[in-house]
């Protein structure tokens, strides 16, 4: 089956290289932070090499050159592993997800030029790092909270697999932040989409400085706010008043059931977050998208997420709350591809017989991204797709992260996880 069928049918991108993505053309996220760019959350960083003169290089990064002509040959970049695995295996990539939802107008005006160079459509971008919430898979390079951790109790021991537990050696800076503000007029004459995130940006002084920046100029763009909704200032109440003049959508995130969003997402807080998810909801009229990800900590409840997002779809309405799911690539020692394959099995099996009976509460991309979920947990090989690291370091990584992690945090992984996961855990 070609993953290209629609292009091949009205774009033909086929004949130009089966390899080409969407995303490293028309897409991509900024940390502005730091100074480093990614076509999509699986890939790598790459480094921007700013020119003062032309403030749209913090989109077209040298690395990321590269990778476009790579594809252009057909060739297949490395930092794209992780969909390149899945679609060796037959799954649906995100690289076919999001080459289809790039607008016909820009893939038609590119395939004319085919040129290395680009301008988005869709852009995320980061103010600052600033964050209330040390998630687990995360670390200190997008979260203060994380940085503080790491300082009052040292780096985590052992790990051989991820290094990003460490002691923090980014130094901010506003140079790329001014770059972006700089950019910003010939940017908003073609960017359709602005997606912000962080850090969490209701934190963030650069943030609501923006907002009242595009306030000022009258936008008409479609604004995607990444929040975790963990906060009790009037920060929610705030960003409802200044986006009433948006197309908004608010997306959160919600790991498996709420008891485990405690535990991974530290700092998670059950009540305050339905709290303002219920405010933006009848305050509003923004949609809420919220995301999962999964992780070999957090799959076993999936089916709890999928539950608590029903209740929602059925008390505002099955359009104003979007479910999604993304899969955890790093640190390699929570992917789920570490479990053995008959507890995934199980595992999906359960989604499976709720998505049957639940289907008509699900648009289109919400059951794709369900059934990807089933294929994705319910086939994978147990694998380390990794050519530095074994199966066994990332099973001993992910027991000494654990242990750490409960250490610090003052968590009990026993009882706040499934008793699946335990005994699994238990068993390594």
């Amino acid at each position: 089956m070609n993953p290209f069928k629609w292009f091949s049918n009205q774009y033909k991108l086929d004949k130009i290289s089966p390899t080409v993505c969407g995303a490293k053309w028309f897409e991509g996220t900024i940390w502005l932070d730091k100074g480093v760019t990614a076509s999509c959350h699986h890939t790598p960083f790459d480094k921007i090499k700013l020119d003062p003169n032309k403030p749209s290089s913090l989109f077209n990064s040298p690395i990321k050159t590269l990778d476009r002509i790579e594809m252009l040959l057909g060739k297949r970049p490395e930092g794209c592993n992780y969909c390149w695995t899945i679609e060796d295996k037959g799954g649906l990539s995100d690289r076919t997800i999001k080459t289809n939802a790039v607008p016909k107008e820009h893939i038609v005006s590119w395939i004319k030029t085919r040129s290395v160079v680009s301008t988005p459509y869709m852009l995320e971008i980061a103010f600052d790092r600033t964050c209330n919430l040390a998630c687990a898979y995360c670390g200190p390079a997008f979260s203060t909270k994380w940085v503080n951790d790491i300082k009052i109790n040292g780096d985590y021991q052992g790990l051989v697999t991820d290094s990003r537990y460490s002691a923090d050696t980014i130094v901010d800076t506003d140079e790329y932040v001014d770059a972006f503000f700089a950019w910003w007029p010939e940017l908003e004459s073609t960017l359709k989409i602005l997606r912000i995130t962080g850090g969490e940006p209701l934190m963030s002084t650069s943030f609501w400085k923006f907002l009242d920046y595009l306030n000022e100029r009258d936008s008409k763009l479609f604004l995607i706010i990444n929040s975790n909704l963990i906060n009790h200032k009037g920060e929610t109440d705030k960003l409802i008043e200044k986006t009433k003049q948006f197309k908004t959508r608010i997306h959160t995130s919600m790991e498996s059931s709420y008891g485990q969003a405690e535990y991974i997402r530290d700092g998670f807080d059950q009540i305050v977050w339905t709290d303002n998810v219920n405010k933006i909801m009848t305050q509003s009229d923004s949609i809420v998208n919220v995301t999962t990800a999964i992780t070999n900590l957090t799959v076993w409840s999936y089916i709890d997420y999928l539950r608590s997002m029903l209740l929602l779809k059925k008390e505002y309405g099955a359009k104003r709350i979007e479910i999604t799911c993304n899969f955890v690539n790093y640190p390699v020692f929570m992917r789920i591809d570490l479990i053995p394959i008959e507890a995934r099995q199980e595992l999906a099996e359960e989604v499976a017989v709720w998505y049957k009976k639940n289907l008509g509460y699900l648009d289109k991309n919400e059951r794709e991204q369900v059934l990807r979920y089933i294929k994705i947990v319910g086939t994978s090989p147990v694998a380390m797709n990794d050519p530095h690291f074994t199966l066994e370091d990332a099973l001993e990584d992910l027991k000494k992260f654990v242990k750490q992690y409960d250490q610090r945090k003052g968590k009990d992984f026993a009882t706040c996880l499934d008793y699946r996961f335990v005994e699994w855990y238990n068993g390594i």
